[in-house]
């Protein structure tokens, strides 16, 4: 029996798996300080294929003792990205922009409009009969819209939340707020959502699952902390 699965890292990094044995992997942070265990470096070192919706200053920071094991699969980035996925060691390069799609084994990973739009996107990624929409870090943008008329049924939905803790004087806001995310949810209708990038603000999934019990009922919210899942 086909079932999809979603391991929660930290940030907006999440390890989703498709039948037992297909696996992507979103948004890696590959610092030092990156959290994982020897189960989840297992399940790492046997990836179909990761992504990146948006490069950070120092993504390609390959300290971690267990990035190097990811290397050997394929990863998709933004259009115009590429040559800092090749810097980082990675051989197998795809880049999207919008409205563009790549074949990852059985996975099909779609990008969708993110703002601000230059070096990011939002992705659909299907798999095995399942739809996943990772927001990945993007500010709450009206062209996502248009996602339901393409991907009407969205089982599993990852959206940020912790838009204003991130941002500052020196640093302007790149992602949504709870109640953004909680409006994003009522648009793309998932059958489950779960909050990522909350850390700066631990109280955001909470005044997520708040404003989601008003703007999207039918939703079911699921927060997770490091190493769990959950399982559809």
């Amino acid at each position: 029996m086909n079932r999809l699965c979603a391991t929660f890292l930290e940030g907006a990094s999440v390890i989703l798996e498709f039948g037992g044995s297909v696996r992507l992997l979103t948004n890696p942070r590959f610092k030092e300080k990156s959290k994982t265990d020897d189960s989840l470096i297992d399940r790492l070192s046997r990836l179909t294929g990761l992504v990146i919706t948006a490069f950070e200053p120092g993504q390609a920071d390959l300290s971690a003792p267990w990035s190097k094991t990811v290397l050997e699969a394929p990863v998709v980035v933004p259009r115009g990205f590429v040559w800092q996925a090749e810097l980082a060691g990675f051989s197998t390069c795809h880049e999207l922009a919008a409205g563009e799609s790549v074949g990852l084994g059985p996975i099909r990973l779609t990008a969708t409009p993110a703002a601000p739009a230059d070096g990011r996107f939002s992705a659909i990624i299907e798999a095995f009969g399942f739809t996943v929409f990772f927001a990945g870090e993007t500010l709450f943008e009206p062209l996502l819209g248009a996602v339901p008329k393409s991907f009407p049924k969205i089982d599993l939905a990852f959206l940020p939340v912790g838009g204003p803790a991130f941002s500052s004087s020196s640093r302007p806001k790149t992602l949504m707020s709870a109640q953004e995310a909680a409006g994003l949810c009522a648009v793309l209708r998932p059958r489950t959502a779960i909050p990522i990038l909350w850390e700066a603000d631990p109280t955001s999934p909470a005044a997520f699952i708040t404003a989601a019990k008003i703007f999207a009922p039918a939703t079911k919210i699921k927060i997770l902390k490091y190493g769990e899942s959950v399982c559809l």
